[in-house]
């Protein structure tokens, strides 16, 4: 946001800063600093920054000592926590928005009290909208874009559709749209969608019965795979497209049998790697 990044993890320490996983990274001048009133006491999963407001998402149930159950609102430019509130049963991995429309996606199985399993959509104005598809295991990651909502997780099941893994939804009626794909084993991670192509890494190894090792691209109209198909030799967490470039990082050492520590790139237009390579030594979680 401007000129910062503002970092969220597991870490309680930066630098000489004590921080409860919540951090600012300016990039004007290098600097990290601690998010003022940003202690929680969990783990944060996800960031999402519109104009001022910063939503968060993860496992802590108190942000600076006040109680917030998986999910707190942020004014960044008063510096302050929100009042707004919505308490989740369990972890919220994934948080995307659509005007006034906010779609989450986790472990919960409640929400505000009311029944909503792994996704739900909640109304800025309204509250809790009626929508609970229900998928038999964990979302973690929405994306909602180009009039769908694509959900990605552990799933094995969209009970309104059968589905694995991957899910298109349909944001006008949110019905299911005919996008299948059959994974073998693994999971998805993170996915990222480009025009009509959606990108998607994870811990997976084939997809439709061909070899897609933890990164793989489909037509989201067409079902059909794309030939991105480079050999990533542990899991894909994180995916960001800027600039016709896919920027993808987790916890691989290798890629197409070029060491690459952690984090790498690739042309979307040709597959092929790019130079960048910054050499992480550690896991990345989120570009």
């Amino acid at each position: 946001t401007g000129d910062d990044a503002i970092l969220g993890g597991s870490f309680t320490l930066l630098n000489e800063f004590d921080v409860n996983r919540i951090a600012v990274f300016s990039d004007s001048d290098n600097s990290l600093t601690p998010l003022i009133s940003g202690n929680t006491n969990g783990s944060v999963r996800e960031l999402l920054v519109e104009g001022n407001t910063l939503y968060i998402g993860g496992d802590f149930s108190t942000f600076n000592a006040v109680s917030r159950n998986r999910f707190a609102q942020y004014d960044l430019l008063n510096d302050e926590l929100s009042d707004f509130t919505i308490d989740f049963s369990g972890s919220v991995y994934a948080i995307d928005k659509v005007g006034d429309q906010l779609y989450f996606g986790g472990t919960f199985t409640f929400v505000d009290g009311e029944s909503r399993t792994r996704v739900c959509e909640y109304d800025l104005n309204t509250g809790l909208t009626a929508w609970n598809p229900t998928p038999i295991n964990t979302v973690l990651d929405i994306e909602v874009e180009s009039g769908k909502i694509l959900v990605g997780g552990f799933f094995n099941a969209f009970p309104v559709g059968s589905r694995e893994r991957i899910v298109s939804i349909d944001l006008t009626d949110e019905s299911i749209n005919d996008l299948s794909l059959d994974f073998s084993s693994g999971t998805v991670v993170d996915m990222a969608l480009d025009g009509d192509n959606l990108y998607f890494g994870g811990s997976f190894t084939s997809v439709n019965g061909e070899t897609r090792r933890r990164l793989g691209s489909v037509n989201v109209n067409s079902g059909a795979l794309n030939p991105l198909a480079l050999d990533v030799n542990n899991t894909v967490n994180s995916l960001a497209i800027q600039n016709n470039t896919l920027y993808f990082g987790g916890s691989f050492t290798d890629v197409d049998g070029n060491e690459t520590l952690i984090l790498a790139s690739v042309i979307t237009l040709t597959g092929t790697i790019d130079a960048f390579n910054p050499q992480l030594h550690s896991t990345v979680e989120d570009i």
